[in-house]
């Protein structure tokens, strides 16, 4: 627990443990979407929003789901193949906080430190606050140490403004 008195619930931390590692006989969990509890005084996953490896597009699904006027908190495994042919992969911690939010945007910050110290791993942290921070570029950059050549089962491409571009790049 941290300054702010927000529990991170046995639910999240069963949750995070199933993401890392896959059972013998079950699915990989690929995402899953937190929210503040009703009173506000834990984090619980939203279980609706699980998805698991068999879904193409863990990160925009997930991203595509967030409300315009509450927070959220989700984890997401992002799976890319690099210019070298590698396929790395990442997880990546996004915060949720629109301007629309009031009074959960105040318990962000402090809840985020709660959930890097009680979920265990690497995890990168994305910050979104508006529509155009769910552009693949802003996750990519983060996790990616080397270009993206694909991502979400698709080819990408950096176009003339330095953002990421689902698609084949023009002359290819």
């Amino acid at each position: 627990m941290v300054k702010s008195g927000i529990k991170i619930s046995a639910e999240v931390k069963q949750l995070h443990s199933q993401f890392k590692t896959k059972q013998s006989n079950e699915k990989k969990v690929a995402a899953f979407i937190l929210k503040f509890s009703d009173d506000s005084k834990s984090v619980v996953p939203i279980n609706e929003s699980i998805l698991y490896d068999d879904c193409a597009t863990p990160y925009s699904t997930t991203v595509q789901s967030f409300p315009k006027d509450s927070c959220r908190f989700a984890l997401v495994d992002i799976k890319y193949k690099d210019t070298e042919g590698k396929y790395p992969n990442k997880i990546a911690l996004i915060t949720w906080a629109p301007e629309d939010a009031g009074r959960g945007r105040i318990l962000v910050p402090s809840t985020l430190d709660a959930l890097k110290s009680e979920l265990e791993g690497s995890l990168v942290h994305v910050q979104m606050c508006d529509e155009d921070d769910k552009d693949i570029t802003n996750v990519l950059e983060r996790v990616a140490s080397k270009a993206v050549v694909r991502f979400e089962e698709e080819d990408v491409y950096f176009d003339a403004s330095g953002k990421y571009v689902k698609g084949k790049a023009p002359g290819q």
